[in-house]
Parts: C-alpha cells; sequence; structure tokens
C-alpha cells in the first residue's frame, strides 16, 4: 500500500502532543465546527440531523467526527488509538475493525487534501460529504469481513446508515465513495488516529507521518477491539 501524509497538519498535532499529559492521550478544547453542514441522518431508529464538517479546538487542532450520536463541546481528554478501534463501544455502533480502518485511510489518501484546501460554500460542501462518508464506512451494517466486500455494501441512501445534505453533497459523498480502492480494490495509506472519549464524540485526527503515528499511539501497547459486521 501506499502512504501519503500532508506536511499541513504536522503543526497542529505536534501542538497538540507538547501539551498533552502523555503519548496516549490529548486534552482538547472545542471551538467550533467549519466548515460545516448540516446533515440529515437514518440509523437503525434513529433520525435526526447532525452537524458534517470539520471540528476545531484549540492550538489549531482540526478533526472529524466518527461518532453523530454523542456531542462534544469544553474540554475533553481523549484517548489516541489505532483507527481500527474507533467508535469506542459506549455508544453504537462500536470500534470499526480493520477491514473498515483500511477505507478510511483510502478515503483520507484521496480525499483529505482536497477538503481542507476547499474554500466558500465548496468547503462546506466537501467537508460535510466526507463526513458523511466518514459515517457510512462507520455505521453501515455489513455481513462482510473485507474492505472490498464492505465497500460493495456502502451506499448513503440505503441499508441501516443513511445520510443526506442536499443532490450536491450527496453526489460529491457517492463519488468519495465510488473512488475507494481505485475501482481495482488497491487502498491507500494514511497517517490517520483515533480519539476516544465515553463522553464525548470520538474523532479522527491526522498525525505527522509513519513516525509520528508510531510516537503517537504508542503501537505496542494498544489494545485491538472488533465491531460488529
Amino acid at each position: 500500500m501506499r502512504s501519503i501524509h500532508l506536511a499541513s497538519a504536522t503543526a497542529a498535532v505536534l501542538t497538540t502532543l507538547a501539551v498533552s499529559a502523555s503519548a496516549d492521550t490529548m486534552t482538547l478544547t472545542y471551538v467550533d465546527a467549519g466548515p460545516s453542514r448540516a446533515v440529515s441522518y437514518t440509523y437503525d431508529s434513529a433520525t435526526g440531523t447532525a452537524t458534517g464538517g470539520v471540528l476545531n479546538f484549540v492550538g489549531g487542532v482540526r478533526t472529524f467526527c466518527t461518532q453523530f450520536l454523542q456531542n462534544v463541546g469544553g474540554t475533553n481528554t481523549f484517548d489516541v488509538v489505532d483507527v481500527a478501534q474507533v467508535p469506542e463501544g459506549s455508544t453504537s455502533p462500536g470500534p470499526m475493525g480493520e477491514a473498515r480502518a483500511t477505507l478510511i485511510r483510502d478515503l483520507y489518501a484521496r480525499n483529505y487534501g482536497t477538503v481542507m484546501a476547499a474554500t466558500g460554500d465548496d468547503a462546506r460542501n466537501q467537508a460535510a460529504a466526507f463526513s458523511m462518508v466518514i459515517w457510512e464506512i462507520t455505521h453501515q451494517d455489513s455481513l462482510a469481513t473485507t474492505a472490498a466486500g464492505i465497500l460493495d455494501d456502502l451506499d448513503i441512501a440505503t441499508g441501516n446508515a443513511v445520510f443526506t445534505a442536499g443532490t450536491t453533497i450527496d453526489g460529491i459523498a457517492a463519488t468519495m465513495i465510488a473512488n475507494l480502492g481505485g475501482g481495482t480494490d488497491s487502498f491507500m495509506s494514511y497517517g490517520v488516529a483515533g480519539l476516544t472519549n465515553a463522553s464525548a464524540q470520538d474523532m479522527l485526527i491526522v498525525v505527522p507521518g509513519p513516525a509520528g503515528l508510531a510516537a503517537v499511539l504508542g503501537l505496542a501497547g494498544v489494545r485491538g477491539r472488533r465491531r460488529r459486521n
């Protein structure tokens, strides 16, 4: 697999690490959401509206939510974990597992740069679409156990996890899903870590390259957990 990492994310993550109590936690103070759009969802028996977009924290840290049924606000301490362990298990759907983590890394590799470089209305549309695809990957039920198999079940308009934010944004999200795996199940990699807290939204954060990822996660001590498929 190919690895792509954005230098622009490095400063924010290193700033956060400098003020963290330890290498496996981050204490973050929420500022606001944006660029973002309102996203309507139906998930199992729950329906509502969530904010889809970039979450901003003191120090310039920017994340994306993986757990729209919870909220984030104020100051919280998050465990820094491997992507496969997000979301944590206190709120459905539980940890995504490695196959879905493969899809998340591929999503970031193919789209994160475009999303974060967009401006104006396009920035809001791109960020909302990106969030919708993250939620579709983490929440859509599938009997498959491989990234390619789960990808075949992803569709923001059908299944137990349905999302919509209007024709334009839905179209961007559908294109992002269609491009996963490059059409040949050739999944790319990216430096992404998970942030978990039982009382706040779990999130994804970009980390600065493979060395930074290992340092942030303390990979030798990370415990793996399994989600439903």
